[in-house]
């Protein structure tokens, strides 16, 4: 049996894989390092409009209009704060995310655990409603739950901007 065995080892050590043609180093490189090349270019152009935003706010502005450089300053990062209504704004914020993350980990939870526990009529549709927010696009929700919002008479404020961040995120709570 050991001899079957070691006979057996050894063929396979004789064994190549059979290759169509030779490859230079650069292009094997290249074959196998080609989807990390382009979700890096992907990563790249998506985070290129938040470089410029940032490049941009050490532009030295004339006027209200930051849309040419003009010089390098430091102006706007002096007192970030010193626009009214910006800290303010802050704080609202602040809060809406800390409110609306707080009921949708807590809503997602629980319909996380009865998906995974319990089978039910129903369950598909479920499924189907947790995707439907994280496959459409935010401004299509966001005029859609403003229009739900003015058919039935709500006022706008806290309230409906916390009730649209808690349906947005639960989806990615009860999925996770």
């Amino acid at each position: 049996m050991a001899e079957v065995v070691a006979s057996a080892a050894r063929s396979r050590s004789t064994n190549r894989p059979i290759t169509s043609k030779p490859r230079g180093k650069a292009l094997t490189w290249l074959a196998d390092n080609s989807v990390r090349i382009v979700g890096g270019l992907v990563v790249a152009y998506l985070f290129l409009p938040v470089v410029v935003i940032v490049l941009f706010s050490f532009n030295k502005p004339i006027g209200k209009f930051n849309f040419v450089w003009k010089g390098f300053s430091l102006e706007a990062w002096r007192h970030p704060f010193a626009e009214p209504g910006l800290g303010q704004a802050m704080v609202v914020s602040l809060k809406v995310a800390a409110l609306s993350t707080l009921i949708a980990v807590v809503l997602g939870t629980l319909i996380a655990v009865a998906l995974v526990r319990y089978r039910f009529r129903g369950q598909g549709l479920i499924d189907v409603f947790l995707v439907l927010p994280l496959t459409t696009p935010e401004v299509v929700m966001g005029s859609s739950l403003l229009t739900l919002f003015l058919d039935l008479d709500q006022p706008l404020g806290f309230r409906t901007i916390v009730m649209s961040h808690i349906m947005f995120q639960v989806a990615f709570v009860a999925l996770t």
